[in-house]
């Protein structure tokens, strides 16, 4: 049985956690992420955290889950370009994602 004030709560959390992603890249640019590796690591942290949220509700964020997998077990094989292409591309799959569970709820 889904508890909809869970789903809820982790929708509001994941949400929050895309909103600094956003915030994050912005704020430091494609070259900038490229370069550090601190700003790296401050917008992978809240990717993998939205990312694990999302791929709990769906299968069709394989791609992102992969990259969740990359994050956490196989860092050093991570490539920076690729993160930022998906932090630049791809959020808009959990957005959508995300809208259709929140609807689910309210009906």
């Amino acid at each position: 049985m889904v508890d909809p004030d869970r789903v809820g709560e982790r929708l509001v959390a994941a949400e929050a956690y895309l909103d600094d992603v956003r915030r994050f890249a912005a704020e430091v640019g494609r070259e900038g992420f490229l370069a550090e590796r601190g700003e790296q690591y401050r917008i992978e942290f809240p990717l993998q955290q939205a990312i694990q949220i999302a791929t709990g509700l769906a299968n069709r964020l394989a791609a992102l889950a992969r990259l969740r997998n990359l994050l956490v077990h196989r860092y050093a094989e991570l490539d920076p370009r690729r993160v930022w292409d998906i932090v630049t591309t791809s959020l808009t799959d959990v957005d959508a994602l995300l809208a259709v569970v929140a609807a689910e709820l309210e009906v």
